[in-house]
C-alpha cells in the first residue's frame, strides 16, 4: 500500500511541479555576462542591462504559462412560503494548465434543485480535455484534440452519459489585435526584439540597437530556448486575444448512456403515472463543430460553438414514438462574457440541448383513441445562466 501511495505522490508531483526551465539554464551559462565587467563600452553596458531586463521579462513570462490556471462562478436562488422551501444552486469550475501549443483542462458545472429538502440534480457536466497544436507553417491552422465527458440531465431523463474521443480542430485566426494586446505583443515578439549569439559572443539586439558582446562558452544553439520562448509567448498571446477566430472540428467518440423516464400519460381507462428505466445502450459516434469566437472589444468576448453529433450510418435511425427517426443530437452554447477587472467577469450563458431521437417505450396501455401509447423522453432543454466570474492563475 505505502509504494503505491508513494507512486501517487510522485506522479502529482511530476503534474503540478514544473521541470526546471530551459531559460533558467540558459541563464546559469550567461553569468558572466555582467555589465560590471572591466572593458566594457557605454554602449555594451546599456545593451547588457537592456538584455536582461527583456530576459526576465521573457523568461517569467513563459514560466507563467504553464502554471495552473482557472476559474470559478456560483450563484443560488432561494424562495420560502408557509412552510415550502425551494433552493436552486448553480455553479462550475474550470482548471487549466498550459497555453501553446497544448494544455490540459478540466471543467465541471452543475446545477441543483432542493425542493423542500429533497435533493435534484438537474444538470452537471464534467468534461476533461486535452489541445495541441499541430507544427504547421504559422502554428494555428490545425489542432489536435481529445476529452472525456460525463453528464447528466434530469429534464431529458438523462441518469449519466459518458463520452470519450479525439478529433482535429481546423481554424483561422485573426492575428491583428486590439492595442492593449497589440502592445503586448510587440513586447515579447521576435519581429520586435530579437537575440542571437556567434562564437563566444552574444548579440543583444532590440532589432534598431545590436551590439556584440563577448562572452565564452557561449555556441549560436544556445539562443534557441529563448528564441522558442519568445515564439511560444507570441502565439498564446494571439490565441488569447484573437478579434476572430472562425474554426471547424471533426471528431469520432464512443458514449454510453444510462437514461429513464417518467410521466402521467391519458390512458383508455385515465390519467396513469408511468415510469420506466431504459436499458443501458453504447454507440459509436462522429461529430462535427462550426467555432466562432469574436471580441468586441478588449474585454467582450462572444463565443458560438453548436455541436452537431450524428450517428454512424449503420445505426442512422432508431424507433421513436413508433417511427423511424435520425439518432442525432444538438448541443448548442452561446456565451457572452464582460471582463471587469483582471479577476472578475461577467458572463450570459444559453445552452440548447436536443435530442432528435429520445429514449421511447412502447406501453400496453392504449390512448383514449385505442391507438398505440409510448413514454418517451423530452427532446429539448433550454439552459440559462448569468454568472459572475473569479479567474486564479
Amino acid at each position: 500500500m505505502n509504494k503505491y501511495l508513494v507512486l501517487l505522490c510522485l506522479l502529482f508531483n511530476a503534474i503540478i511541479l514544473p521541470a526546471q526551465s530551459p531559460l533558467v539554464l540558459l541563464q546559469d551559462k550567461l553569468t558572466g555576462l555582467s555589465p560590471n565587467e572591466e572593458n566594457l563600452s557605454p554602449a555594451q553596458v546599456k545593451s547588457i542591462n537592456e538584455f536582461w531586463r527583456i530576459f526576465k521579462e521573457i523568461r517569467d513570462k513563459e514560466m507563467s504559462l504553464d502554471r495552473l490556471k482557472g476559474n470559478a462562478q456560483f450563484g443560488f436562488l432561494g424562495n420560502s412560503s408557509e412552510g415550502d422551501e425551494i433552493l436552486r444552486i448553480n455553479g462550475g469550475i474550470s482548471l487549466q494548465k498550459g497555453s501553446y501549443p497544448q494544455d490540459f483542462e478540466f471543467s465541471t458545472m452543475l446545477n441543483i434543485l432542493i425542493d423542500n429538502g429533497e435533493l435534484q440534480e438537474n444538470l452537471s457536466n464534467l468534461r476533461i480535455s486535452y489541445d495541441r497544436f499541430f507544427n504547421t507553417k504559422n502554428g494555428f491552422n490545425m489542432e489536435g484534440y481529445s476529452f472525456i465527458n460525463r453528464r447528466s440531465d434530469a429534464y431529458l431523463g438523462l441518469n449519466q452519459r459518458y463520452e470519450i474521443g479525439a478529433g482535429i480542430i481546423f481554424a483561422h485566426w485573426k492575428k491583428k489585435l486590439f492595442p492593449a494586446s497589440q502592445a503586448m505583443y510587440d513586447s515579447y515578439c521576435e519581429e520586435k526584439i530579437s537575440f542571437h549569439s556567434m562564437d563566444n559572443q552574444v548579440v543583444v539586439c532590440d532589432v534598431k540597437n545590436c551590439v556584440p558582446i563577448e562572452a565564452r562558452g557561449i555556441t549560436p544553439s544556445d539562443f534557441d530556448v529563448l528564441n522558442q520562448a519568445q515564439k511560444r509567448i507570441s502565439n498564446t498571446i494571439i490565441k488569447d486575444h484573437t478579434p476572430l477566430r472562425v474554426g471547424f472540428m471533426i471528431g469520432a467518440f464512443y458514449e454510453i448512456e444510462s437514461s429513464s423516464h417518467s410521466d402521467s400519460l391519458m390512458t383508455a381507462e385515465g390519467m396513469r403515472f408511468f415510469s420506466h428505466d431504459f436499458t443501458t445502450v453504447n454507440k459509436f459516434r462522429w461529430e462535427f463543430r462550426p467555432t466562432f469566437d469574436l471580441r468586441f472589444s478588449e474585454g467582450v468576448r462572444l463565443k458560438i460553438r453548436p455541436f452537431f453529433k450524428l450517428p454512424m450510418p449503420w445505426e442512422w435511425e432508431t424507433n421513436v414514438d413508433g417511427k423511424k427517426e435520425i439518432d442525432a443530437r444538438l448541443d448548442f452554447p452561446i456565451s457572452l462574457t464582460f471582463a471587469l477587472s483582471d479577476k472578475f467577469s461577467m458572463s450570459i450563458n444559453y445552452v440548447l440541448y436536443y435530442d432528435n431521437a429520445p429514449p421511447s417505450l412502447l406501453l400496453e396501455e392504449k390512448d383514449v383513441n385505442g391507438n398505440p401509447l409510448y413514454l418517451t423522453a423530452n427532446k429539448e432543454h433550454h439552459y440559462y445562466a448569468f454568472q459572475v466570474n473569479y479567474a486564479f492563475r
